[in-house]
């Protein structure tokens, strides 16, 4: 059968209490591990060299030994001692260290729960250990605690057996004599399989009663035995807890000088605090979070602020112990994890280097080491940020993370993050985790900003550290502030055309978004267009939704069946509602789409004269009359829907009844004036027309016009 034993710290379940926080924040925390034998189960802190210095000692199931450790008073440790426990059958399993023979040197007692004994270690006074001497006790010896149930000053010996046929609380009386022997065991009833016990003054009156943790079959409570002070115990008197007790240790958690209780519950994955009235009773417990399947806990104040906290060991948990900080009112923190060695089982708390404040040894049944920290443990605060966002990429919101104290460990942080005023397309992704890297007091949190250019107002978000490692969370939560560095938007209108009979659509743009709706008037005006007959009047207000840089504004362009030049309207802007104007005036250009044609009577002939005599045809290729150079007779045509645009080319051919074709040079062609949309095309008759009939047309953008006849005549 595999137990699970959970480890007596020695002598009445010592409560550690730091002196007063040290002003000096820049004090290091520190972490060691230390090789002993095969899977130790437990660790205690004693002085076995006589030299006023603390030392440790582990019992190791695997090894069968009991490993010490000279301290040197400063926090180090020396190379492990082993000392058999006596034979390789019965395995080691909880171990507890003080005086049993009254010879002044530190002697150690350890369990053997699979063949039912316990053995004795008389010290020697120099670091070592003499030969196990062994008692029976029970059917399931598990672990101890040590004190004076009798008031005859030698050292007793409580034990609590998990057995399942005989378990129960056996008291073994000292008798102090040199070789440390213990009166006949006798047994007190408790709850169902008692894992652990230690003993406290429940009641004041100056006896010592017993707390016993029933890990078995679903009884879920601790059972409370008071002494009677000449060895005896009163009936257990029970007070329910989480489920599985299979640990405690006690102190005055609310400071009412009165003793309380921390039970450590390995199924519900919880710490059960009792608080004592003085008169051996308590109130019903309060459960607070601890890690996976606890096997043991202790207590100390190990952040240096003068109240007490608990420590937590599980075998379960890999490499992590946690620790739970109180603040003096019976109520826990959630646990921070601190690094231990693998499958850390057991833990003590003593003041492993004199300053006076909690350290912390841990038992590692995995990896058979000790680790050590040093400290006080450090704590860590976040402090708010502010960071201008950019345009594009990505920048970081630094939140500056500060230790209390530096440590030789990495701190390793996770965060959550809660949007304010932002949104996810605020922030980008990554690991939502920050480290501050060993022996530095400082580092910083990095949340990556995504950068845009939408104008907006500065934004907000916070971030909360939810877990820690190597180090407790003093200020969790900061916040970060998103400073924009975009300018307000500036409306711009683009021109615009379109056939007439159709919409003519304007682009109303913003240099750049906004996180606000923006609004801004547009309204038509003529200039060679005019309202009603060449376009629909439209005035109205643009909005522009937030997040988009632009809509359009559309003017309804009339049709009609007149070749005409093309028109144009503005457009102008007015009146902007969260934006300033940059281009406040559009040209609207309405293109007439009306064929240009030649002007033909109802017989198909041009109505073409000469341009001198202003005569119709027949037209002679010569004209006497012309005061041209070369006497070349001109010939007016007139034609509509022209609208010639600057660097326009037209050009005029006639065709004869083969059909070939000659171009007749144009010298002229403009508007007729006080016709409105008629135009004139002024040709030269060339040399080589000989008489007969002649189709002519123009080409203008290389669109031929229509024909007209007209007549040589010889």
């Amino acid at each position: 059968m595999r137990y699970f034993l959970k480890v007596l710290i020695s002598f009445a379940s010592f409560v550690f209490v730091a002196a007063s926080p040290s002003s000096n924040n820049a004090l290091a925390a520190s972490y060691a591990t230390y090789p002993v034998g095969n899977e130790p189960k437990a660790v205690v802190v004693a002085d076995f060299n006589k030299d006023g210095k603390q030392d440790l000692a582990t019992v190791n199931r695997g090894s069968y030994t009991v490993s010490i450790l000279l301290g040197d008073g400063l926090g180090n440790f020396g190379a492990a001692s082993h000392f058999p426990t006596g034979g390789t059958f019965g395995e080691p399993f909880a171990l507890i260290a003080g005086d049993f023979n009254n010879d002044g040197k530190t002697d150690v007692v350890v369990s053997k729960p699979n063949v039912a004994r316990i053995s004795l270690l008389l010290g020697n006074g120099a670091g070592g250990l003499g030969t196990a001497a062994d008692v029976s006790v029970g059917e399931n010896p598990a672990t101890f605690t040590a004190g004076d149930f009798n008031g005859d000053g030698n050292r007793d010996l409580a034990v609590a057996d998990f057995g399942f046929n005989n378990g129960g609380v056996y008291v073994l009386l000292g008798t102090g004599t040199g070789t440390g022997s213990f009166g006949t065991p006798t047994k007190f009833t408790a709850g169902t399989r008692p894992r652990y016990v230690a003993t406290g003054d429940f009641n004041r009156d100056n006896k010592t009663d017993l707390a016993v943790a029933n890990v078995g079959f679903g009884f879920n409570k601790v059972s409370i035995l008071i002494g009677n002070g000449t060895g005896g115990f009163n009936a257990p008197t029970d007070f329910a807890v989480g489920t599985s007790p299979i640990g405690l240790v006690i102190g005055d958690f609310n400071k009412d000088n009165f003793l309380d209780l921390a039970v450590a519950n390995t199924d519900s994955h919880n710490v059960s605090i009792l608080k004592g009235d003085g008169l051996g009773s308590f109130g019903s417990a309060t459960n607070f979070p601890a890690n996976s399947f606890p096997l043991s806990i202790s207590s100390g104040d190990f952040d240096g602020d003068g109240k007490l906290d608990l420590a937590v060991g599980a075998n379960s948990t890999g490499d992590r112990i946690s620790i739970l900080r109180g603040d003096d009112t019976g109520q826990f923190s959630a646990p921070s994890s601190f690094s231990a060695g693998s499958g850390p089982y057991d833990l003590v708390g003593g003041d492993l280097n004199g300053d006076g404040s909690s350290d912390l040894a841990v038992a590692n049944a995995s990896s058979n080491n000790v680790s050590v920290w040093i400290g006080p443990l450090p704590s860590v605060s976040i402090a708010a940020t502010s960071v201008t966002e950019g345009n594009t990429g990505t920048v970081p919101a630094n939140f500056p993370l500060t230790l209390s104290a530096s440590s030789n460990r990495d701190v390793t942080l996770t965060y959550s993050i809660t949007h304010g005023t932002t949104s996810a397309a605020d922030l980008g992704g990554g690991v939502p985790q920050a480290i501050i890297p060993a022996g530095n007091l400082t580092g910083n949190l990095a949340v990556p900003i995504i950068g845009e250019q939408t104008y907006e107002l500065n934004e907000t978000f916070t971030v909360t550290l939810t877990t820690s490692l190597n180090a407790f969370i003093n200020i969790s939560q900061a916040q970060g502030t998103i400073v924009n560095d975009d300018p307000i938007p500036s409306v711009s209108i683009e021109d615009s055309m379109n056939l007439e009979g159709s919409n003519i659509s304007f682009n109303i743009t913003l240099t750049n978004p906004s996180f606000q709706q923006i609004s801004v008037t547009a309204a038509t005006a003529d200039r060679t267009a005019a309202s009603g007959s060449d376009y629909v009047a439209k005035s109205s207000t643009v909005n522009i939704p937030a997040g988009q840089t632009g809509v359009t504004f559309s003017v309804l362009a009339l049709g009609d069946t007149l070749s005409e030049p093309h028109e144009t309207f503005l457009v102008n802007l007015t009146s902007p509602t969260n934006a300033s104007l940059a281009r406040a005036q559009a040209i609207g250009t309405i293109l007439d789409n009306d064929p240009a044609a030649l002007l033909v009577d109802s017989s198909q002939r041009a109505i073409a004269t000469d341009s001198i005599t202003l005569v119709r045809d027949p037209f002679a290729v010569a004209n006497p009359t012309n005061f041209s150079l070369d006497q070349r007779s001109r010939i007016s045509l007139f034609a509509v829907g022209l609208n010639l645009n600057q660097g326009d080319v037209i050009t005029v051919s006639a065709e004869d009844a083969q059909h070939v074709i000659r171009d007749l040079p144009v010298e002229f062609a403009g508007p007729v004036p006080t016709f409105g949309g008629m135009w004139q095309i002024v040709v030269k008759l060339p040399d080589n027309l000989t008489p007969g009939d002649y189709l002519v047309r123009f080409t203008l953008r290389g669109t031929p016009s229509n024909t007209g006849l007209i007549t040589i005549k010889p």
